[in-house]
């Protein structure tokens, strides 16, 4: 079963936004589903760090220290994750606004990389890297958002810098603003895609074509080498043992063999 965790600052998760929408989704396609925190801001810990994770300067009403976002993060919301890991949950977490600028990127800089959508994809801003490619992210972009990531360019731009073309999708709602109207049905193909299991076979076949590749050129230059002299040969001998190596780790990423 897929279990939805929803971080609450910014999701949207209440009656007057989309929480019957994330109940019905829930309900109608099978999935469990629990919250994190609240999300209205004034809580202790729903507030800007003056500075984050990603080096952004946050203007007044900043926390000049903790409680805010990033130690939410990390001292609410990362432990829970930790006990629904080890619990074997099939989790894809839930994400709108401030959680999307902070949290979900101070989650990465700790280590935990789960499928997630982002609702006004406010991670593509950010400098901190996820740490495992092979994890699926929805970003949805609103197009009447007054964030900067209501240009799919800019997000998609984003995906690209990141080398995450086969696990992160861009999905723009037309005519929607900051907190989009959504459905349960519109929530469950985002949830879909999130729990996609990296395709093996398809990805064990660009490693093959990518291994023959190296192989042919390093053919080439060992052959042009050992003219040269044993000692070049050599060196062109290490060389293509380095590059299938990181063919092989990169595969390994992928397909979600380890963290």
């Amino acid at each position: 079963m897929i279990h939805l965790i929803i971080i609450r600052p910014g999701a949207g998760y209440s009656p007057q936004n989309n929480k019957a929408a994330f109940d019905e989704c829930a309900r109608k396609y099978g999935y469990s589903l629990e919250t994190v925190g609240d999300s209205h801001l004034g809580h202790s810990y729903d507030r800007y760090p003056c500075v984050d994770v990603n080096g952004t300067r946050w203007g007044s009403g900043c926390a000049k220290t903790q409680p805010h976002h990033e130690s939410f993060a990390e001292y609410t919301v990362a432990p829970l994750l930790q006990e629904r890991i080890l619990q074997d949950r099939n989790i894809v977490l839930i994400f709108g606004s401030r959680g999307g600028q902070v949290i979900l990127p101070k989650l990465w800089k700790l280590g935990f990389d789960l499928p997630a959508i982002v609702i006004n994809a406010g991670c593509a801003r950010s400098e901190v890297r996820p740490p495992n490619p092979g994890k699926n992210l929805a970003l949805i972009s609103c197009s009447d958002d007054y964030f900067e990531t209501k240009n799919p360019a800019l997000v998609n731009g984003w995906i690209i810098n990141n080398k995450r073309q086969d696990t992160a999708k861009v999905y723009v709602l037309p005519g929607q603003s900051h907190m989009p109207k959504l459905t349960a049905d519109v929530i469950n193909e985002w949830v879909k895609y999130c729990s996609i299991t990296p395709n093996l076979a398809q990805l064990k076949a660009k490693l093959d074509k990518a291994i023959e590749h190296v192989n042919r050129d390093y053919d080439k230059m060992y052959t042009f080498a050992a003219r040269i002299g044993s000692q070049q040969a050599q060196l062109i001998q290490i060389s293509r043992v380095g590059q299938l190596q990181q063919l092989h780790k990169t595969y390994r990423k992928k397909s979600g063999q380890f963290d």
